[in-house]
């Protein structure tokens, strides 16, 4: 989540887990192969421990508090000054839970049973949505008349039309609320329409 919202990430740890060794390797973090040392947060915003050395993680948060940083320590909700939600995405939609500590692990499990209950169909849903709305700012003059369309199309079954693929009842869909097909709305890129080689 840091490195989507453009932080520089530092990390400080012994040893790494392939994914961590694969984003050292692209240069999108930094790594100190180590343990942590005193001092080590100097500069920084925001600090993350995820160490599991009671003792280590009381001395950092001190650390941290002596300079203002906000810590966030995995399973010590005591020593956390902030604590992050478990996130569901779907492109532009993003659902965040947050239990403040109490268990990051029933996050976890509710963040399972949202994504199972909002697939991946919701990021195309979103795009056509998306793209319903601008057709309608270009096309349809009337706010209200706008409104009306944009609500009776998100208040439609399109989840479920476009988990199943039924493109003829997307386009009778978008025509009957919006008065344009799913092809006039989001049209292909011009390399998607070109032949492709054999």
């Amino acid at each position: 989540m840091l490195l989507d919202a453009g932080a520089r990430v530092t990390l400080i740890a012994p040893q790494l887990s392939p994914e961590l060794e694969r984003l050292v390797a692209l240069w999108m973090l930094t790594h100190h192969a180590r343990t942590y040392v005193a001092g080590d947060m100097a500069g920084f915003t925001l600090v993350f421990s995820a160490c599991g050395d009671a003792s280590l993680e009381r001395n950092l948060a001190d650390e941290a508090r002596s300079r203002s940083i906000p810590l966030n320590v995995a399973d010590a909700p005591e020593l956390c000054d902030f604590h992050t939600p478990a996130v569901v995405r779907r492109g532009p939609l993003q659902i965040a839970i947050s239990t403040s500590g109490a268990s990051p692990a029933f996050a976890a499990r509710i963040r399972r049973e949202l994504g199972a209950q909002f697939g991946p169909e919701y990021e195309a849903v979103l795009n056509i949505l998306r793209c319903a709305r601008n057709h309608l700012r270009r096309n349809v003059g009337n706010r209200e008349d706008r409104s009306r369309r944009l609500r009776a199309l998100a208040d439609s079954d399109l989840p479920e039309l476009v988990r199943s693929h039924d493109t003829g009842a997307i386009d009778a869909l978008l025509r009957r609320h919006i008065g344009a097909s799913l092809r006039e709305l989001v049209p292909l890129r011009a390399a998607d329409d070109a032949p492709q080689p054999k």
